[in-house]
C-alpha cells in the first residue's frame, strides 16, 4: 500500500505528466495529503479502513479499487501544484491506457498459448521496424502455490554489415499460475527489461522503445572499456 517516490516517477511516466518538475519536498507532501485522503474511506468488502502497514489489504481485491483513488487524487494534486508554482496554466494530455491483449485463464494454460499470446501482446507495442525478436521458453519455477512459467523474448537490430548482431537486449516474460484459484481466474503476466528490476504488466505499462537502446547502448560501452 506504500507508495515510493519511483513508483510515483514511473506513475507519471505512464500518465505523460512531467512530475519531474515537482521537488522531492512537494512529492512527498502530495503522497501525505493522498494516504490521508485514502486512509478516511473504509472498504466496503472487508469493512475496514486502509493501513499503509497492514497486510489485510493484500487480502481484499476491493482495496485495489481505493488504491487507484490514491493514484487519481495524486495525480490532480500534482496537476494543480504545478500550475501554482509556475504561475501558468498547463494543458495535460488525456490517460490514453497502454495497450493490452486479452489473455487466457488458469485451465488455458499451454506452452504454445503462451508464446502466441506473447507475440501478440508485443505487436501491439510501438518500435522501428529494425528491431527483431525471438521468443523462447525458458523454465518452470514450481512453489507450493503456484507455478512459474518463464520466457525469454530477444532483440536485436541485424544489419547487412553485421548480420549477427553485436549486442541483443532480452525481455522476460513471466506467467504465474495458481494452483490454488479457480480455473477460470486469468494467469497473471508480468515482464521485466533486462539489467533492470523494475515489474511491469500488461495494459498498467506502455512500452517504450528506448528501454532496448539504453542496453544496447550500456553492452556496447562496456565491451568498448573492455577492449
Amino acid at each position: 500500500m506504500e507508495v515510493s517516490t519511483d513508483e510515483l516517477s514511473e506513475l507519471s511516466e505512464s500518465q505523460e505528466i512531467c512530475l519531474e518538475k515537482l521537488t522531492y519536498g512537494c512529492v512527498e507532501e502530495i503522497l501525505a495529503r493522498a494516504l490521508k485522503y485514502v486512509q478516511e474511506t473504509q472498504c466496503p468488502s472487508c469493512n475496514t479502513y486502509i493501513d499503509p502497514n497492514s497486510s489485510s489489504t493484500e487480502q481484499c481485491q476491493n482495496c485495489e479499487t481505493l488504491i487507484d483513488e490514491l493514484v487519481g487524487y495524486t495525480i490532480e494534486s500534482a496537476k494543480e501544484n504545478l500550475m501554482a508554482e509556475s504561475g501558468r496554466n498547463y494543458v495535460f494530455n488525456e490517460y490514453d491506457p497502454p495497450k493490452n491483449i486479452i489473455w487466457f485463464n488458469i485451465d488455458q494454460y499451454s506452452t504454445d498459448m503462451a508464446l502466441r499470446k506473447i507475440d501478440q501482446y508485443i505487436r501491439t507495442w510501438e518500435f522501428h521496424p529494425s528491431w527483431l525478436y525471438c521468443i523462447d521458453y525458458i523454465a518452470t519455477e514450481v512453489s507450493e502455490f503456484d507455478n512459474y512459467h518463464k520466457f525469454r523474448v530477444r532483440w536485436s537490430i541485424p544489419t547487412r554489415c553485421k548480420p549477427i548482431p553485436r549486442e541483443t537486449v532480452c525481455i522476460y516474460f513471466t506467467f504465474r499460475v495458481s494452483k490454488i484459484k479457480p480455473k477460470n481466474y486469468p494467469v497473471e503476466v508480468s515482464f521485466v527489461i533486462e539489467t533492470n528490476q523494475l515489474i511491469h504488466r500488461p495494459g498498467k505499462t506502455r512500452f517504450r522503445e528506448k528501454w532496448l537502446k539504453d542496453v544496447i547502448e550500456s553492452k556496447i560501452k562496456y565491451s568498448c572499456l573492455n577492449c
